[in-house]
């Protein structure tokens, strides 16, 4: 029903292209960028369903509190910890701990500009020895999807070297509040 309805409201009522096909990963780390307005994640969330890709979003456990925590349940959010060092072993040992699991992040971390990148995604990527996938939403081009699947998270610079190409030229909602990263 939800891949459906996605794929209803995302490509037919408001124009979206889908870009590339999202591969059947088990488990994976899934950076979406970039991330600058409120329904980003919506699109994204949508471009997901529409391939059926199960999947959940990281949220801050402060806010599962009831009764909006089985809302946000609903919707896909795990909670984590709050900062630092209990967001990333919950996320880790959430990804250990089940079969399936593709956790998408957006490491801008905020709506606001930002010149360093979060490296969560890639020390979780890493731990887990799961894949990155390069996620991204267009809106020169109204296109959402994925633009390369990073197999191997060796060398952290070869990764952001490979962040910084993939989305070089990616227009985001709002140009001024996104930077591609300095890491």
């Amino acid at each position: 029903m939800m891949k459906f309805l996605s794929k209803l409201i995302l490509v037919k009522l408001l124009g979206w292209k889908l870009v590339g096909e999202a591969q059947k990963l088990k488990k994976s780390v899934v950076v979406f960028a970039p991330h600058t307005s409120w329904c980003d994640g919506f699109l994204g969330k949508m471009y997901f369903y529409i391939w059926g890709v199960r999947h959940v979003l990281l949220m801050a456990s402060k806010y599962f509190i009831w009764p909006v925590n089985h809302v946000f349940r609903a919707f896909g959010f795990i909670p984590v910890g709050n900062t630092g060092r209990n967001a990333l072993m919950d996320t880790i040992n959430a990804i250990n701990g089940a079969d399936e699991m593709n956790v998408l992040i957006c490491p801008e971390g905020h709506l606001k500009k930002v010149e360093k990148w979060n490296p969560g995604f890639y020390l979780i990527a890493k731990k887990c020895n799961v894949p990155i996938v390069l996620s991204f939403i267009d809106y020169k081009k109204k296109e959402v999807g994925i633009l390369e699947v990073i197999e191997n998270p060796g060398n952290a610079g070869e990764v952001w070297d490979k962040i910084r190409a993939a989305y070089e030229g990616i227009g985001p909602k709002y140009p001024e509040k996104f930077s591609l990263p300095t890491n």
